[in-house]
């Protein structure tokens, strides 16, 4: 990687002393605020400026660099952001460009659609009949002095005609209100020697003999001028009058900050290069000190176009470089072969190579997180492997054959008289009813003893008894036969 970084400073080096002016950074900033005046595009950069002439023949001399950084201003306008921006939309490479993807999202947004290559947009043709012709003609027909008028405007206009005075002028239509029989707005006129206003109520039903009829359309292609209006979202005019121009006219930029950023193809890089031109003329701060974007000293004011009162810039040191030249000589001879040697002492790289160490900077972070991802991922295979081996000693261990133990002498169990032994388990019942139940009863009204004979069932037993000697039997001699014929038991 050293050696990387030491041909990189070479080939940085060579360059500083082979040209007097080199970017080695350039940023596009729109302004944040809103103010009252248009929204400002700021340009930044830092170049390398040599202070003196090169190293000259047989002499040492320094070269010192110095790092210029400037501050440019500029207020977009509708011919500015539109024109460049057009030439990248009708490119054949358009979609690849700075800032025509948002564009055309904004413009296909809006309504334009691409036709033979342009972009353009279909608008039908409103009817300019004065009134209506014939009584088909007006699905809504506006009455007014006993002729029927296809809208309310037109109505409008023939009522400020009917007034009979020079002075008096359509201002325009309010009120307009639908209901389910009719419709309603107000004519709005007045006098343009006292600037008057008044209103005149028009009435405009539903024409049940109306005859739909097609309306011709016209193509209308995008302009520059609607494409730049549209960017900077002030001032668009929509060629449909049906439109609703608020929609577009929000104040926001779209592609605006790309205009002024260097497509690699070349194509719409006029404002780009506008923009380098006042970077590298910018005039050099009064105290000599540095600047920044909303500095109030250069941005608290509004700019015209042209205007260069806020472009600034201020040098910074970028080292220095010491060298000196030799004539070659031949090794053997040592006669002058006609060329030159040149030593140098090269300033501190990160002085004036910002971009090149930034991205060192860069490299050195990504590469500690992949060396950090690497050492986690030995750490979990080192555990990973230990778990498996784990696992591989316990499958050996249950393949290993156990060991022989001792057995035990067990004595001898004696099975002998074991069908000898009398069976003195002894059942018995008692042979006497249960004694009477007694139940006695003492209240206000009534008290005494009375006595409950269970003899009824000492005699249901006593009964009972040779059934249930009976069923027992037959149900032995039927698991019998189920057991030793059938071989089964069916329940």
């Amino acid at each position: 990687m050293k050696y990387i970084l030491l041909i990189f400073i070479s080939l940085f080096s060579l360059q500083t002393f082979a040209s007097d002016d080199w970017w080695i950074e350039r940023q596009i900033t729109i302004e944040k605020n809103q103010n009252s005046h248009a929204k400002k595009v700021y340009g930044q950069s830092a170049r390398i400026i040599r202070e003196n002439a090169p190293i000259s023949s047989g002499a040492s001399q320094t070269a010192r660099d110095l790092v210029r950084r400037s501050i440019a201003v500029d207020v977009p306008t509708v011919s500015k952001v539109g024109t460049p921006m057009f030439k990248r939309l009708m490119s054949s490479a358009g979609g690849k460009m700075l800032g025509v993807y948002a564009v055309t999202q904004l413009i296909e947004a809006i309504g334009w659609v691409m036709e033979d290559g342009a972009y353009v947009k279909k608008i039908k043709e409103e009817d300019d009949d004065e009134d209506c012709k014939t009584k088909s003609d007006c699905e809504i027909e506006w009455a007014f002095d006993g002729k029927k008028y296809p809208s309310a405007s037109s109505a409008c206009k023939a009522f400020v005609v009917w007034q009979n005075r020079s002075d008096y002028v359509m201002r325009g239509i309010e009120d307009f209100k639908i209901y389910p029989s009719y419709q309603q707005a107000s004519c709005v006129y007045g006098s343009t020697i006292d600037n008057g206003r008044a209103k005149f109520q028009l009435t405009g039903t539903p024409n049940s003999d109306y005859k739909p009829k097609e309306k011709p359309e016209r193509t209308v292609p995008l302009t520059p001028a609607l494409l730049g209006a549209a960017m900077l979202g002030t001032g668009y005019k929509d060629p449909d009058p049906n439109f609703n121009n608020d929609q577009v006219n929000t104040g926001d930029y779209t592609g605006v900050a790309e205009t002024y950023e260097h497509d690699p193809s070349g194509v719409g890089n006029e404002r780009a290069d506008a923009m380098d031109e006042k970077l590298k003329n910018a005039k050099p701060t009064s105290d000599g000190k540095s600047s920044y974007i909303g500095d109030p000293k250069y941005d608290d004011k509004s700019l015209t176009d042209g205007d260069t009162s806020a472009d600034r810039s201020w040098d910074n040191d970028a080292g220095q470089a010491d060298g000196e030249s030799k004539p070659q000589t031949d090794p053997d001879t040592g006669e002058a072969t006609g060329g030159q040697s040149i030593a140098f002492k090269f300033p501190i790289f990160c002085e004036w190579a910002s971009s090149m160490c930034k991205w060192y900077d860069d490299w050195k972070k990504s590469d500690q997180v992949y060396k950090d991802h690497m050492t986690k991922t030995e750490d979990h295979q080192t555990e990973e492997k230990s778990f498996w081996k784990t696992v591989k000693d316990w499958f050996d261990w249950t393949k290993e054959e156990p060991e022989e133990q001792q057995e035990t002498e067990q004595t001898d169990i004696d099975y002998q008289g074991i069908f000898s032994k009398k069976f003195d388990a002894v059942f018995s019942l008692s042979k006497q009813c249960p004694p009477d139940l007694k139940f006695s009863l003492q209240t206000k009204y009534l008290s005494g003893t009375w006595d409950f004979s269970l003899n009824w069932l000492c005699i249901f037993f006593t009964f009972i008894a040779y059934p249930l000697q009976l069923l027992s039997h037959m149900i032995g001699l039927w698991v019998l036969y189920e057991t030793c014929i059938r071989k089964e038991i069916k329940w």
